[in-house]
């Protein structure tokens, strides 16, 4: 029994320095690291028909790069711009059947999004 005693005083103690840390601010949270942008995409796909990928939280007016790679390795690169609200919306006809990755990256090549597609005949 007082080592399952100890155990509970030792967590609430972690517990208790962590709750200090946040209130003096010495441990934060950044409002980037809780609003990291996303990409959303339909998780099955028809081969040449035309789904649409959806992303929010991106900086606003921002010159990205969306990059569709195809089973084969193949990769299709089409230049966008989020909306002034950060939304990002494209288009794609997957021209293979399988597991395509769609990426989003900046003008350095920083990845921001990333999401998965299965195309099907």
């Amino acid at each position: 029994m007082q080592h399952v005693h100890h155990r509970l005083i030792s967590t609430g103690l972690r517990g208790a320095v962590l709750a200090a840390a946040l209130l003096t601010g010495t441990v934060g949270i950044t409002q980037a690291q809780t609003s990291k942008a996303y990409l959303t995409s339909p998780s099955v796909a028809r081969v040449a028909v035309e789904s649409s990928f959806n992303g929010g939280r991106f900086a606003p007016n921002l010159a990205v790069t969306v990059m569709v790679r195809a089973p084969g390795g193949q990769d299709a690169g089409y230049s966008a711009v989020t909306t002034a609200d950060g939304s990002l919306n494209q288009r794609y006809a997957p021209t293979a059947p399988g597991k395509h990755t769609v990426r989003v990256t900046d003008s350095s090549g920083k990845l921001l999004a990333r999401s998965e597609f299965i195309a099907v005949p």
